[in-house]
């Protein structure tokens, strides 16, 4: 599937099921965990001005990135037990200097 371009919300807290999100978020928290078939998948909590949503980044196995952390994603909005949260469809460390100050 080709990427649109990003025309989805401003921040965290307006995403909605199926929406796309792409922007810089803070890591809260981050841990490599295993599925009960097995499957590695990484366990996250974002946050940016407007709050926290926790997201998920499925089959895989590289580092967590460490709380405190800012990070640039691609993902989509999912409700899971009636609460939002994120797919991640990419992630990518960012240098410090590249900070966003709108966090």
């Amino acid at each position: 599937m080709e990427y649109q371009p990003f025309y989805g919300p401003g921040c965290l807290a307006e995403i909605r099921r199926d929406d796309k999100y792409e922007g810089y978020v803070l890591v809260r928290s981050a841990e490599q965990k295993q599925s009960q078939n097995g499957k590695y998948y990484l366990d996250l909590t974002l946050a940016d001005r407007s709050g926290s949503i926790n997201a998920k980044m499925w089959d895989q196995t590289m580092q967590p990135p460490k709380a405190g952390s800012v990070i640039k994603i691609r993902a989509s909005g999912n409700e899971y037990n009636g609460r939002m949260q994120l797919r991640l469809e990419r992630l990518r460390q960012t240098d410090e200097d590249r900070k966003s100050t709108r966090l």
